[in-house]
């Protein structure tokens, strides 16, 4: 069954920290019990034999993760296996080069699947041309060849952000810089990595590069990294809670329709990292391979009322509403009462809340729900289609996918039907890469923007393609 649209993010690729160059798009389908992924014309680029695939993910990046029992695997995007499903994790790709568990021991892999060098207890991600390992208990950096930057002699480390990376020896926090010198205060209970010049240190004072500590927060029991908007996410707890506020900032097509991305990550595709991202963290808790949750940088705890700082601490958006999301754009969804609207990264009103449920804008159009149908608002906030739909997805190049009286089609943004809605399609996802997924008879396949099938409903699931 088409699980309901809810209020969410387009991609939890904006949350992504790695950077896709374009390839050929690619979509995960399952025949059989097994899954793998095609290509546009149908043809099967990873074989449908495992249990699990995933491609374009914070984790992955431009290469095509599959589980075959519990080990782990690797493709490039054009269906070269680079390495044989015998990896128990693997951390995030950072660079093109990713980490893999075999055994009791980590490596680290380029992109094409040669192995480097490793032998490490434990490992973090390439950034800023250094990764963390771990080695005999104690934490140190690698460079790309192996060469120890830093030697062992931390308890805990995070990555390289902003060319600093906090390390912990005995009690104490400090940081170090890309030559592992170590730099400012080493008198730190807690340490942040930096974003935009700032890191938190010690759960409350906003620290700037030269170690100067500028502000203390209020006592947040979250606070993010600071974006390019120069807003980071805060979070504080409260006692009651509902279904929302235990997801993550993300959502995505999990080849059934569009679901929410909680603790299971991607829907029913349920891929993740192991460890909570984002705020403090340290190395101990990676490994990818299980399915916990999948929004790096945005994952919060649960049961907080969300909002956000702006860097001189001062909360802009403010925690006392039910639900803030991720800012795309200008724009963050905000729900108060039970109604959902859109702020702007000034904390100002701009979607009054009015609505049941709101998508983020996208080709400048949000969808809508009001009184159990969907239409779409257009930036001004003007009604530009009117709620007709059982089912709505965000529209793409002016095109978006939708569902009328059992019958699924693609509208153009005046709601125009570009073709006849069709009982045949009896489900539909969103159109990406001139593609979108439909169901028809229990199997799904591929209807292109003129309603013509490209792809015969073939398959038990099947995903959106991506790029």
């Amino acid at each position: 069954m088409l699980k309901k649209l809810l209020v969410g993010l387009i991609s939890c690729m904006l949350v992504a920290p790695t950077v896709w160059a374009a390839t050929t798009p690619l979509a995960v389908v399952a025949k059989d019990g097994k899954k793998g992924c095609i290509d546009t014309q149908g043809k099967v680029v990873v074989p449908l034999a495992y249990k699990n695939v995933a491609l374009n993910t914070p984790v992955t990046g431009d290469l095509v993760v599959v589980q075959q029992g519990s080990k782990y695997g690797v493709y490039n995007r054009a269906g070269q296996e680079l390495v044989k499903p015998v990896l128990e994790k693997m951390a995030p790709l950072g660079e093109n080069i990713f980490g893999g568990k075999e055994g009791k021991t980590w490596d680290f892999y380029d992109s094409q699947g040669k192995k480097l060098f490793g032998g490490y207890e434990e490992v973090g991600t390439f950034v800023d041309g250094l990764a963390p390992v771990k080695q005999g208990g104690l934490w140190g950096f690698a460079d790309k060849t192996g060469k120890m930057v830093a030697n062992y002699q931390y308890k805990e480390v995070h990555n390289f952000s902003e060319g600093r990376a906090a390390v912990k020896r005995g009690s104490y926090w400090g940081y170090i810089d890309t030559t592992g010198k170590e730099i400012g205060l080493a008198n730190m209970r807690k340490a942040g990595d930096f974003s935009q010049g700032l890191a938190v240190v010690d759960g409350s004072w906003l620290m700037n590069t030269a170690g100067k500590r500028i502000k203390k927060l209020r006592d947040y029991s979250y606070v993010g990294s600071f974006g390019p908007n120069g807003l980071a996410p805060v979070g504080v707890r409260y006692r009651s809670a509902s279904m929302l506020d235990y997801l993550s900032i993300g959502w995505g097509w999990d080849g059934w329709g569009w679901g929410i991305d909680g603790p299971g990550g991607w829907g029913g595709w349920g891929w993740g990292v192991g460890g909570t991202f984002g705020g403090h963290h340290h190395h101990d808790d990676w490994g990818w391979g299980g399915f916990i949750a999948m929004s790096p940088g945005m994952l919060m705890h649960r049961n907080l009322k969300r909002g956000y700082i702006n860097k001189d601490g001062r909360e802009v958006v403010s925690t006392a509403y039910d639900y803030v999301g991720e800012f795309v754009g200008d724009l963050a969804l905000v729900r108060s009462e039970g109604r959902w609207g859109m702020v702007n990264s000034l904390g100002e009103t701009v979607i009054p809340y009015v609505y049941d449920k709101l998508t983020p804008f996208s080709d400048g159009m949000a969808a809508f729900e009001f009184d159990n149908k969907w239409g779409y608002i257009d930036e001004a906030n003007d009604l530009a289609i009117t709620n007709r739909f059982t089912m709505a997805t965000p529209f793409s190049q002016g095109l978006a996918a939708v569902m009328e009286q059992g019958k699924g089609g693609i509208i153009d943004k005046t709601g125009k039907f570009v073709f006849p809605p069709l009982a045949k399609y009896e489900e539909i996802g969103p159109l990406q890469a001139g593609l979108a997924p439909f169901k028809n008879s229990n199997k799904w396949g591929y209807v292109n923007a003129q309603g013509t099938i490209a792809i015969p409903a073939q398959y038990e699931e099947a995903g959106a393609f991506q790029k």
